[in-house]
């Protein structure tokens, strides 16, 4: 019985989550949907119309770039702070987890006034540049609270002074021990942060607009002109989000899995090597 309740909730909540996405999609296959509960007629010819705009791919390819690029600055400035932090002041991390929390308390559009009036009086940035330290910004809690999560549900540090105690660097224990042990959670905050970039229409209207147009305010554009085509969108770039993500987990099981079997077939010197088994994986330190 309790069983059975389980399953139920579950179904529910899968339908909950799988419906709007299905009717989107159904929606833009549709020629016409009006006044019955299904479409009349299904076709491609909005995603053939979509794929075959020049502006969308141009806009497209901007968000993923300046996405990517926040995501990837993102984790080279928090992913050191964060693991000093947790391995030198812990006493600290309350403040510093406040001060990365900051970017939720404002409004996107309060984030964005600020910025136009401290870079249009005293600065002059590219558009990409200026979309990027923008992102960046309101990324940055995602980012720390995922990794700041990370270190404290496992067992990072002690892995951190084990690695150093059988003659491996503060670099290399870094790189080849701290980062693997916690590469779920990193792929996990960067495709929350990229999906949530991607979806970011304020901050890339208000900000730079026309000038640098990213997929957001293509589709806001698109909204205005034709609901088959913008619901074509929505639907293209949750399918490109869904790929990226099960290529990046996919690529993180065969990059351990590849690592681990060459491991095992080396001699272990616990001077120059440690062992660790963490979820199955093999770590090797030159």
């Amino acid at each position: 019985m309790f069983k059975a309740k389980n399953n139920l909730v579950i179904a529910l909540f899968l339908i909950y989550i799988l419906l709007p996405i299905g009717a989107t999609f159904l929606y833009s296959i549709s020629s016409q949907w009006q006044n019955s509960i299904l479409p009349a007629s299904l076709t491609l010819n909005w995603y053939k119309e979509l794929l075959g705009d020049p502006r969308f791919i141009a806009a497209l390819m901007r968000s993923l770039i300046v996405g990517a690029g926040a995501v990837i600055l993102g984790l080279i400035v928090l992913l050191p702070a964060v693991f000093t932090i947790n391995l030198y002041y812990p006493e600290k991390e309350k403040y510093v987890s406040l001060t990365a929390m900051l970017p939720f308390i404002f409004p996107g559009i309060m984030l964005a006034v600020g910025l136009i009036r401290l870079y249009n009086n005293y600065f002059s940035f590219p558009p990409f540049l200026l979309l990027l330290g923008a992102y960046f910004i309101i990324i940055m809690p995602f980012i720390y609270q995922g990794l700041q999560n990370a270190f404290k549900s496992g067992n990072s540090i002690e892995l951190f002074y084990t690695a150093l105690s059988l003659g491996a660097s503060p670099l290399q224990s870094f790189v080849y021990v701290i980062i693997p042990n916690i590469i779920t959670s990193i792929i996990i905050v960067s495709l929350l942060s990229l999906s949530f970039l991607m979806g970011e229409f304020v901050l890339a209207n208000l900000l730079v607009g026309g000038t640098y147009e990213t997929v957001q305010v293509y589709l806001f554009k698109s909204l205005k002109q034709n609901g088959h085509l913008a619901s074509a969108i929505v639907s293209f770039y949750f399918l490109l989000i869904s790929l990226i993500s099960i290529l990046a987990f996919k690529l993180k099981d065969y990059r351990f899995q590849t690592k681990a079997e060459t491991a095992a077939a080396k001699e272990f010197n616990p001077v120059s090597q440690i062992k660790i088994k963490q979820r199955g994986d093999l770590l090797e330190l030159p």
